[in-house]
């Protein structure tokens, strides 16, 4: 049985400090057992504040291990809820395989256009 709840808050979210810019991101790469291109995968989480990243793009190492500890325990609350984190391929024949880890970059993430 799945039981949710609903609340209605009227509290405006607000981060102290400088936001990074838009194209910047926290990188969270997916771990698994197999090695090659097919079996990696990773996640794009919002940006941190400006003042945890240095002018090089590194995140201080307490804030990326607080990022770290979010990132296990969201996978360790799927695995608790039997959801297991896959990653998918573009063919349907071969098996997703299974996460068994996250890892957070020390350094952030850009975004960039790709030129064809």
């Amino acid at each position: 049985m799945v039981e949710i709840a609903e609340s209605a808050y009227s509290v405006t979210g607000i981060r102290g400090g400088g936001m990074a810019p838009p194209n910047v991101a926290t990188l969270i790469t997916k771990n698994t057992s197999f090695a090659g291109r097919q079996n990696r995968g990773r996640m794009y989480m919002p940006p941190l504040t400006d003042g945890v990243i240095s002018t090089g793009g590194i995140i201080t190492e307490a804030d990326r291990l607080l990022v770290q500890g979010g990132a296990d325990q969201f996978l360790a609350d799927l695995a608790a809820s039997s959801i297991p984190m896959v990653i998918l391929h573009t063919d349907p024949a071969v098996t997703p395989t299974s996460v068994n880890s996250l890892s957070v970059a020390s350094k952030v993430a850009t975004q960039r256009r790709r030129l064809r």
